[in-house]
């Protein structure tokens, strides 16, 4: 069965430091975040004219998403903690965080701070959990396949080309 009704989970890492969740965005420009939800993007469009605009909350998504993933993960015998966090992969943008959202957001440069070497999980609970996210549809395919690296090189490289 699959968990998510409508909607997708961009990547998910798995390993020793826990599960993480990831929502991928690539826009260019100042992105900021200012309060409960709102997000603005200000950027410089064509012929140099300055766009600015409220874009859709990407948290909204990822947090639905993820109740869907711990209610499947759960009702198969695995009870875990998971983080979740909005990334901006774009080079060419830089995050404001004006308040505290509701799931992270980083830029894909400052991703590995926020997954520490934390011992969250132990080997049997990282091949457990790994067997039920592979298990879901679509999961091992090139977009949304997850790998385990000691130092989360793979898994940076694929999110920097998995963009949405």
């Amino acid at each position: 069965m699959c968990p998510l009704k409508k909607g997708d989970i961009d990547c998910i890492l798995l390993g020793k430091s826990g599960m993480y969740a990831f929502e991928i965005k690539n826009h260019s420009g100042v992105i900021v975040y200012y309060d409960k939800g709102k997000w603005l993007l200000i950027k410089v469009g064509g012929h140099g004219k300055l766009y600015k605009g409220n874009f859709r909350d990407p948290s909204t998504q990822l947090v639905r998403n993820l109740s869907a993933l711990k209610r499947y993960l759960g009702e198969n015998g695995f009870r875990t903690w998971i983080k979740g966090a909005v990334v901006f992969t774009n080079p060419d943008s830089r995050l404001v965080m004006k308040s505290k959202a509701r799931v992270g957001a980083t830029k894909l440069d400052d991703l590995s701070s926020l997954i520490a070497n934390v011992d969250a999980l132990s080997k049997d609970e990282q091949g457990r959990a790994e067997e039920l996210i592979l298990a879901l549809p679509h999961a091992g395919e090139e977009k949304g396949r997850a790998h385990e690296a000691a130092d989360n090189t793979p898994v940076l490289e694929k999110l920097a080309g998995n963009t949405s």
